[in-house]
């Protein structure tokens, strides 16, 4: 998958994928399901419907990140709404949603 070729390497080793994608959120949904069948993978997804935004954020089950706060720590200063389980998250808003959670999981991660 081209997308887990092109993922950012984090400072332990995990796979960061974060981008939007053209599709519809059931697909969103799958295309995440399926990049954190590979281990130590993060996949936070996004697409575009018009001004706003739909989120998936994903990761795989040998990560110990919390993708529904980590979710939620993003959208809700932005005006945004989301949250869902550990592994799996889901939700809505702005654009800069995804830069936001990109800043707060490297954040999160480089901390000793």
């Amino acid at each position: 998958n081209r997308m887990l070729e092109e993922a950012e390497i984090l400072p332990d080793g995990e796979k960061l994928i974060a981008r939007f994608v053209e599709a519809d959120v059931v697909l969103l949904r799958e295309l995440a399901a399926a990049l954190i069948e590979t281990p130590a993978t993060i996949a936070l997804l996004g697409t575009e419907n018009g001004s706003q935004a739909a989120y998936v954020f994903a990761r795989s089950r040998d990560l110990a990140a919390d993708m529904g706060k980590l979710l939620r720590e993003a959208a809700l200063p932005l005006g945004g709404k989301g949250g869902g389980k550990p592994d799996f998250a889901q939700g809505g808003g702005c654009r800069e949603i995804l830069e936001k959670a990109v800043e707060i999981l490297k954040n999160a991660f480089l901390q000793p």
